[in-house]
Formats: C-alpha cells, structure tokens, sequence
C-alpha cells in the first residue's frame, strides 16, 4: 500500500508539471499568434504542446482502474450516505473510467502502434466522458454547498474521507473546498482541447 500511494504522489506530481508546462506551451503559440510572429515559432511551442500532451496520455495508461475500485467500493458502502451523492460520486468515478479507457486506448494510436480508423469518434467520446464526470463533481460539490450539517457530515465519505462527525455546513475550508472543486470543474470545461459546454478559445485564458 505504501508502495502505491508513493507511485501514485509521482505520477500525480509529475502530471501536474507536466500539464503546466503543456499549457503554458499553448499560452505562448496563442500569444505569438496574435503578435503575428513567424509561423515556424508558433509551432515549435505547439509542438512542445503536443510532446508534453503525449507523455501525460502515457503517465495515465492504467489509471482508470482506481477509479474503477473507487466506484465500486463506494456502490457497496453499507454507510448511511445521501443517495444523491452516492449517485454522484459513482457517476463521477465511472466517467473517469471511461474517459481513461479511452485514453488508454488513445495512446496505442498516437505511438503508431495500432491504426485506429475510428480514433476522432473514440476521442469525442473521451471528452464527452470526461465532461460527464466533471458535471457530476461540479453538482456534487454544489450539493454539499447546499445542504444541511447531517447531510455535509455523511457526504465526508464520498469525498473519500473516513470521519464522519457532523460539520458544521458554515465552516469556512470545507465550504472554501467545495468551492475550489465547482470553479476547477468549471474552468476545465471551458477548456478548449476538451468537450466545451462553453465555448471559449485560448485567447479567453
């Protein structure tokens, strides 16, 4: 166990240097774009996009099966737990599965490994997977913002947590939590490689 969570602080880690960087790559080929520099120097930052994208498609392959564990340990919970939020927080996990099943997939394609003629249609789906949990976090989050003490104290569990003392719903980090996961999940929705509920472009970043 202890050699997993280890695994899993490296890799999560990493992901998240990783991601800077790939967004920061986008940042400036969008910017360069808008100051009309030469074509060759937009995309050798998007090609840096693209490399660092890859790589984190890679650091991901396999990853869906925590997820797959979580939602069904969650689904077998014998807990008194709200069953909007056991309903959530499973829909979230298992479009987190599909999402990097997918993904997973993706990667064979990508490496030239093995031709996928059907790769833009599993890609669309992985965004539309992807977007589905994120809604699905985002009205959990919401929920929990909502809702009274009893029901903030029982919803600990389904955000991974083993106490489960009644919390008062006026207290200021857990409201600040929740909080930070309803504008995170909206931000990435407006992300412009991803599904997009809201349309937006890389200049609006």
């Amino acid at each position: 166990m202890k050699c997993k969570v280890n695994i899993r602080c490296i890799t999560a880690g990493r992901d998240k240097l990783l991601r800077m960087v790939q967004y920061f790559s986008r940042l400036c080929s969008t910017v360069l774009h808008r100051l009309n520099y030469s074509q060759s120097t937009i995309e050798s930052f998007k090609s840096l996009q693209r490399q660092f994208g890859r790589v984190r498609m890679i650091l991901r392959i396999g990853s869906f099966l925590e997820n797959l564990i979580t939602a069904v340990r969650t689904l077998g919970d014998k807990d008194p737990v709200d069953p909007i939020l056991r309903f959530l927080s499973i829909g979230s996990q298992l479009g987190y599965v599909c999402y990097l099943t997918l993904d997973t997939i993706m990667v064979f394609h990508i490496m030239g490994v093995y031709n996928l003629t059907s790769a833009k249609q599993l890609a669309s789906t992985a965004n539309r997977s992807w977007a589905a949990a994120l809604l699905c976090s985002i009205i959990s989050s919401s929920y929990i913002l909502l809702a009274s003490p009893r029901q903030v104290g029982d919803s600990r569990a389904v955000h991974g947590e083993t106490t489960k003392y009644v919390l008062d719903v006026a207290h200021l980090p857990w409201k600040l939590r929740m909080l930070r996961i309803v504008l995170k999940g909206a931000l990435d929705c407006s992300d412009p490689t991803g599904y997009r509920p809201v349309r937006l472009d890389d200049a609006d970043f």
